[in-house]
């Protein structure tokens, strides 16, 4: 079982992933953030009950940068999929070198999504 924290700041989407996330086999859907601040502090707490964090790249208060830096610094090992509605190559390419595992836009197939959530996880 693959322990997922889902970081998005819109609240319908979120809820909306985690439940869809929650129904698929191997992912379990252990923690849910909003916010960067939340997020550290599921993952920091104990970091290794989190397999995979799923962020969105830009968030109400900061950018998954941040939260990559913090990851990095406290060599938590969990894997990172950035799931993102922008597009901006270097963005992504940016997201890679701060230590995200991988980089998605929204639009792909939650099959893809879930398969590459499996994957990071060691599926």
């Amino acid at each position: 079982m693959r322990c997922a924290l889902l970081l998005e700041d819109h609240n319908a989407f979120r809820e909306s992933l985690a439940f869809l996330l929650s129904h698929e086999g191997n992912i379990e859907m252990v923690a849910q953030a909003s916010s960067i601040e939340e997020a550290q502090a599921i993952v920091l707490k104990d970091p290794n009950h989190i397999d995979v964090v799923v962020t969105e790249l830009v968030l109400a208060d900061g950018s998954a940068q941040e939260f990559l830096e913090s990851l990095r610094q406290a060599d938590a090992d969990v894997s990172v999929l950035v799931l993102t509605v922008i597009r901006d190559c270097d963005s992504h390419d940016m997201a890679l070198e701060l230590g995200a595992a991988e980089v998605m836009t929204k639009d792909a197939p939650l099959e893809q999504i879930v398969a590459t959530i499996k994957k990071l996880g060691g599926d």
